[in-house]
């Protein structure tokens, strides 16, 4: 039996040993490097000022015939203030309108996408002569599903010292995603190598996810074979020594007996990414939201709000007007570049949301349940907090009276709903997140500890996969000289 498990755990070794060395290698990688994405707060950085001087005015019945929509933003676009209708699902782009012209827009021409491209790199600061590299479906930087609204894309660059290319979409005119050579060059050694995500499997996400899944199985197995045999082959000796191995094979052993565990943590919470049979997924979010927005936005309020618009009406340091429908109240968000938000009522007077509307909010998240703690969080929680990726503060959370003490985070000024955690997600927040990332508590995400912590068990784990790996390449180099030595000898 031993010997078979031996046997196991040495060709499989070889086959998966150099995939989970290159898990071990790149994920050092992206605690430093991450996946490009045009985030929020990015996109309002670059945006112009809203100009309402010739503004504002919709087409007669423009909306008549408009999809259901629960909210709709106002930013300028190529030089102009445009309307967009947004749907409750973030996969729908919903109409657009020149409040300028008063009339619909049509999916951007070429001339638009090149204005829009030019604003952009003004706004940004991007210096270099631009240049059109084409319309393509997805790319490396682009194969998220969450770009398919936006497909085909129009990629641009600008020929800097940095390299800097940007995506605008050929649905909006706007641009969806900006990388540099530098982002591009250590991805490929980070988060494309981590995720397996070249963009030919990626673009696939069934078979994609399936390969993942099943790489991670066979590396949870080699991993557990190979701490039995560790365990097994650590005992005293005649001569003194515990391990009857020596070079890179001695290594292996004591590594794999120190960071065994955690390398099988790191294999198994990444099988946890993957939510392989829906394990952790967790109940969707969509009922709650389908009662925060209700009806949403009554199309003759929209109207009524866009003729109040004009010269007079932006903040000089606004960058978009966002409309909302939550808890049946019609509300506006200003934002200036920074993110900074304020919530108007649809007169643009200052309406902050009060106790009594968080109050009602909470009884349409779950008209049945009992509210056990509700607040403005200013500061992370276990559940909420910054790791890479940014939080707005403050929040407000709100824990239901239930078995999986399910609880949620509303923006705190307009009351949409940002995050749910129940009972399924709790354990992927510790089985994924904190097994993975090494984020347990705000001591731990804190830098430079987490630098420290992460580095030095990475380490560990690292050399514990290359002399697995090297091991396997060397047997692969053996077996091959032996056969060309019984070929030569003709045995």
């Amino acid at each position: 039996m031993i010997r078979w498990l031996f046997l196991t755990h040495r060709y499989l070794g070889i086959a998966i040993g150099l995939i989970m060395a290159m898990w071990c290698l790149s994920g050092i990688v992206m605690m430093y490097v991450q996946y490009p994405e045009l985030g929020e707060r990015d996109r309002l950085a670059n945006l112009d000022p809203l100009d309402f001087t010739s503004c504002c005015h919709l087409p007669p019945g423009a909306l008549d015939t408009a999809p259901s929509f629960t909210g709709f933003r106002i930013q300028m676009l190529a030089g102009t203030p445009v309307l967009q209708l947004q749907s409750a699902n973030p996969r729908r782009i919903g109409p657009q309108f020149d409040l300028a012209r008063g009339e619909r827009l049509d999916a951007p021409g070429p001339d638009r996408i090149r204005r829009a491209s030019e604003a952009w790199q003004e706004r940004a600061g991007v210096q270099g002569s631009l240049s059109y590299e084409g319309a393509l479906y997805n790319d490396q930087w682009t194969v998220y599903a969450a770009y398919n609204p936006h497909r085909p894309l129009h990629r641009f660059a600008a020929g800097d010292e940095a390299g800097t290319e940007w995506y605008v979409s050929d649905t909006t005119g706007e641009v969806v995603q900006v990388t540099t050579a530098h982002q591009r060059f250590w991805n490929w050694l980070g988060a494309v190598a981590h995720w397996l995500y070249p963009t030919i499997l990626r673009q696939h996400t069934a078979v994609w996810a399936q390969v993942v899944t099943w790489l991670t199985f066979i590396g949870i197995f080699l991993t557990v074979i190979g701490l039995y045999v560790g365990l097994k082959q650590y005992k005293a000796r005649s001569n003194g020594r515990r391990s009857p191995y020596r070079g890179a094979s001695l290594w292996h052993h004591y590594s794999g007996l120190v960071f065994g565990i955690l390398v099988l943590s790191w294999v198994v919470s990444g099988l946890f990414s993957m939510n392989p049979w829906g394990m952790l997924e967790g109940e969707s979010a969509a009922p709650e939201q389908a009662r925060l927005h209700d009806q949403g936005i009554d199309p003759a309020r929209l109207e009524r709000f866009i003729d109040r618009l004009g010269p007079t009406a932006a903040g000089a340091q606004w960058v978009r007007l966002e409309g909302r429908s939550i808890g049946g109240e019609f509300a506006v968000l200003t934002l200036n570049r920074q993110g900074a938000k304020t919530r108007l009522d649809e007169r643009l007077v200052t309406r902050p949301l009060t106790p009594k509307q968080w109050q009602a909010l909470a009884a349409r998240l779950r008209p049945d349940t009992a509210v056990a703690d509700a607040g403005l969080l200013h500061d992370e929680d276990n559940y909420y907090y910054e790791h890479h990726d940014r939080r707005d503060f403050p929040v407000y959370r709100i824990v239901f009276d239930d078995p999986g003490q399910t609880r949620y985070y509303l923006d705190a000024v307009s009351g949409e709903l940002v995050l749910k955690i129940d009972a399924e997600r709790r354990w992927y927040r510790w089985l994924h997140y904190g097994l993975h990332r090494g984020d347990f508590s705000a001591f731990l995400r804190g830098r430079p500890v987490w630098d420290m912590f992460m580095l030095m068990l990475m380490g560990g784990v690292s050399i514990s996969c290359l002399t697995g790996a090297w091991m396997g390449v060397r047997r692969l180099r053996r077996n091959r000289r032996l056969r060309a030595s019984r070929r030569l000898h003709g045995t």
